[in-house]
């Protein structure tokens, strides 16, 4: 319940009827070990997929454990998904694009841009679920807020004004007595263009 992103992404493939569509580019941002697009690809393995990151080492890690010929690989921030689409023509395609945990290391003038950028491809689908600051959230001030070392806290239906929200909700999965996490809850969103 916390994490209804994978349950919501499999249901619209569903809906969708995309499940043996080879126009259909499943793309992660921050996919880190790759698992997250493994899963997906265990479900529906004629679909194509794109794994994003910053880090080469990853990367590298990734083509060798998912040597499967529908996996791509590339390296670019979130802000930059525009050359990603670009480098593997996708303007005509479907495209799945999904964060778990990965846009809250964004910066704010950065995630503003990111949205700008997507606005911009048509036929796209995203999906959010990354952790956010509950007190902030509640406070309904700002678009984002720092949030300990590297991260932040975003308001992204705020910065998805402009697109059609499908479904939008913050996930509250811990007691709040719970004194380690009872501020931390979960930012869902799905949009499209």
């Amino acid at each position: 319940e916390s994490c209804p992103i994978f349950e919501k992404i499999i249901n619209f493939i569903k809906i969708n009827k995309l499940d043996n569509n080879n126009d259909v580019y499943i793309i992660q941002l921050g996919s880190s070990s790759g698992r997250d697009l493994e899963f997906f690809y265990n479900y529906y393995p004629k679909l194509n997929y794109i794994s994003t990151d910053i880090n080469d080492e990853i990367l590298n890690f990734q083509k060798e454990k998912y040597n499967y010929q529908n996996f791509k690989f590339y390296k670019c921030y979130a802000e930059d998904i525009d050359k990603c689409i670009n480098y593997f023509q996708l303007e005509d395609k479907t495209i799945i694009m999904f964060s778990v945990g990965s846009l809250q290391y964004v910066t704010p003038f950065f995630i503003k841009d990111f949205f700008s950028k997507i606005k911009k491809v048509k036929n796209l689908n995203l999906f959010i679920n990354d952790p956010v600051d509950l007190p902030f959230i509640d406070s309904e001030k700002d678009l984002s807020k720092y949030r300990g070392k590297t991260s932040f806290s975003h308001r992204y239906g705020k910065y998805a004004k402009e697109f059609e929200i499908i479904e939008e909700k913050i996930i509250r999965p811990y007691a709040k007595n719970d004194l380690i996490h009872k501020h931390t809850g979960h930012y869902y969103l799905h949009l499209k263009t």
